[in-house]
C-alpha cells in the first residue's frame, strides 16, 4: 500500500479521558487496513459479494459505555468477542430527513432524540446480531472490557446510482422549445407542462440511452459499489505511481515498476513473489469493465480478460502459478490489466519467503 509523501496524519482534538468508574466507549475504524486477516472474516463469516464489504469496527466499552442510538446506512452484522452488550433496536428504519429531525443538538456523536425500541437483545461472547440498514439502534455494556467487533456492508442508493449515472452524460445540445408550448404569452414566467413534459423527455431519453451502453452501465454500478470510502477529494486513495512522491517509490525498491513487477512474478523465485489487493480496496468486474476503488478499465471481454479480471478481484495472491495460466501468447491483455492495477496502486508486490 503506498502513502502519500511526505505521509501526513491530522486528528481532531481528543476529548477528556472519563474518569475512573466512569462509562466509556472507544472505538476502531477500518481495522482492516492494519490487519487483513479481519478483512478475510468477512468471506468466512458471512457470504456475501466481496465488492460489498466496508469496514470491520471494534469498540471496547465498560458498564454502561455505548455511543447512544443512531443509524447506519449500511447492512450490519455485530460480532460479540468478550463480554456483554444489551441491543436495542426500533422496528423501522428512519430515512435520512426524519434522522435529521431526530438528531440529538447536544452530542457530538449522531446520536437520535426520542429512541423507542421494540426489540432487544443481550449478546455474549460469540453471538451475532445483524442490524439492517437505516434501522436505530443502541448498545450498552454490561461488562468491563466489552469487545464487539461491527462487520459494515455497504450498497449504493438510487440517488447514488442516479448521480452517477448522471455523471457520465455526454455534452448535449440545449433544450429545445417544444413546438411553442415552452411559453405562454400571458404568462411569460410559468414553466409550461409542455415545456416540463420536453424537459422529462429529454432527460430520461439521455438516461436511457446512456444506460443501454453496457460498459456505461457496468461502469455507473461498479463505481458506485467500489467507490473507495479513504478517497479525499483530490487525494484519491490508494494513490496511483503518478502521484506518489520519491521515499514512497523507493520504498517500493523493485516494485516500483509495473512491467517490472510482473516479469518478478513470472520469474522463478524462493520467494513467492506476488500481487496482492491494497488494503480497503473493493473489486468487482463484468464481461464489459474491471472495477476497483471507483476507478474503471474496459475488458475486451475475451476469455483472457474476463480470466484475469476473476483473478485480481478474488482477493487472494496473484503469483507466478496464476499469472502463467493467463499469459498465453504473451500475456497482452494480462499486462495491460494487472499493469494498470499496479499503475494506479490498486494492487501491490511482495516477497513472502
Amino acid at each position: 500500500m503506498l502513502l502519500s509523501d511526505p505521509p501526513s496524519l491530522l486528528l481532531p482534538p481528543l476529548p477528556p479521558l472519563p474518569a475512573p468508574g466512569d462509562p466509556f466507549s472507544l472505538l476502531l475504524n477500518d481495522l482492516s487496513l492494519d490487519h487483513p486477516e479481519l478483512h478475510e472474516l468477512f468471506g468466512d463469516l458471512f457470504p456475501l459479494p466481496p465488492f460489498r464489504r466496508a469496514d470491520v469496527q471494534a469498540s471496547l466499552s465498560g458498564p454502561g459505555g455505548g455511543i447512544g442510538p443512531h443509524v447506519d446506512s449500511f447492512d450490519v452484522f455485530l460480532l460479540q468477542l468478550s463480554g456483554r452488550k444489551r441491543w436495542c433496536v426500533e422496528a423501522s428504519p428512519l430515512s435520512p430527513a426524519a434522522e435529521d429531525a431526530r438528531r440529538d443538538p447536544a452530542s457530538p456523536l449522531p446520536s437520535l432524540l426520542g429512541f423507542d425500541p421494540t426489540h432487544s437483545s443481550t449478546l455474549s461472547p460469540g453471538d451475532v446480531l445483524y442490524l439492517p440498514p437505516r434501522v436505530p439502534h443502541r448498545g450498552v455494556s454490561l461488562d468491563p472490557d466489552t469487545v464487539t467487533l461491527s462487520f459494515g456492508f455497504r450498497a449504493p442508493s438510487p440517488r447514488e446510482l442516479a448521480a452517477a449515472a448522471l455523471s457520465l452524460l455526454p455534452p448535449s445540445l440545449p433544450l429545445a422549445d417544444p413546438g411553442g408550448a415552452g411559453w405562454s404569452p400571458s404568462d411569460p414566467a410559468l414553466l409550461t407542462p409542455g415545456l416540463l413534459a420536453a424537459a422529462r423527455e429529454a432527460l430520461l431519453g439521455e438516461v436511457a440511452a446512456l444506460l443501454a451502453d453496457p460498459l456505461a452501465l457496468s461502469t455507473v454500478v461498479g463505481e458506485a459499489y467500489t467507490s473507495c470510502p479513504l478517497d479525499r477529494g483530490d487525494a484519491p486513495y490508494p494513490p496511483p505511481l503518478s502521484l506518489s512522491g520519491p521515499s514512497s517509490l523507493s520504498a517500493l525498491g523493485p516494485w516500483a515498476d509495473p512491467a517490472a513487477s510482473l516479469s518478478r512474478v513470472l520469474s522463478p523465485s524462493p520467494l513467492s513473489p506476488a500481487l496482492h489487493q491494497a488494503e480497503g480496496v473493493a473489486f468487482a468486474y463484468s464481461r464489459h469493465a474491471l472495477h476497483a476503488g471507483g476507478r474503471t478499465l474496459p475488458l475486451s471481454g475475451s476469455a483472457e480478460a474476463l480470466e484475469c479480471a476473476r483473478l485480481a478481484c478474488g482477493g487472494g495472491a496473484v503469483g507466478r502459478k496464476e499469472l502463467e495460466s493467463v499469459w498465453a501468447g504473451g500475456g497482452g491483455e494480462a499486462k495491460e490489466i494487472f499493469g494498470w492495477l499496479l499503475e494506479e496502486g490498486l494492487m501491490y508486490g511482495a516477497d513472502f519467503e
